[in-house]
């Protein structure tokens, strides 16, 4: 059992072209807002994703890495680079807003503008579409729960925090 392979270096590249903009936003996120989820759901979440992040990498299974065919692996690029290439679009965006909005603050304008929550709510589904495709593509099962479930925990803490009364969100 080959654990890891040259495609494991594709996963690995688009890991990384994926998640640079997150890491640029480490550097620049606002730092007063709390996060109120519940732990076991934000957990799960977390989890579900370094699943994800790993086995998008590591190989772990008898069968030999690949694709069953060509097409398998081009629609695998092409989706991939796809989800890539509208990940950093987003994140374009919404750097752009953020920038706005702190430029008109120290200009003394009105209070900092924040980037649209449908817009943040997007981005951070954005890594489940990369998980799926390579899970589908690969036929990697392992991958493929582990991205159902990444999923489900994301778009329930979504649903949690942005249909709570908007008195009761967090600003």
């Amino acid at each position: 059992m080959k654990i890891i392979t040259l495609g494991s270096l594709f996963g690995a590249i688009y890991i990384a072209l994926f998640f640079i903009p997150n890491v640029v936003y480490l550097f620049i996120r606002p730092s007063g807002r709390a996060k109120n989820d519940r732990k076991l759901l934000a957990g799960a979440d977390r989890l579900s994703e370094a699943c994800s992040l790993v086995l998008m990498v590591l190989w772990f299974s008898r069968r030999k890495w690949g694709f069953y065919s060509l097409e398998e692996f081009l629609w695998w690029i092409v989706g991939s680079a796809a989800i890539i290439l509208i990940n950093w679009i987003l994140w374009i965006v919404f750097f752009i807003i953020t920038a706005v909005g702190k430029s008109a603050e120290k200009k003394g304008g009105k209070k900092r503008t924040r980037p649209p929550e449908a817009l943040e709510a997007v981005i951070s589904v954005m890594p489940a579409p990369l998980f799926l495709v390579g899970g589908i593509a690969q036929r990697y099962v392992p991958l493929l729960v582990c991205a159902v479930l990444f999923t489900l925990c994301r778009l329930c803490r979504l649903l949690e925090r942005y249909l709570k009364p908007s008195g009761s969100r967090e600003k």
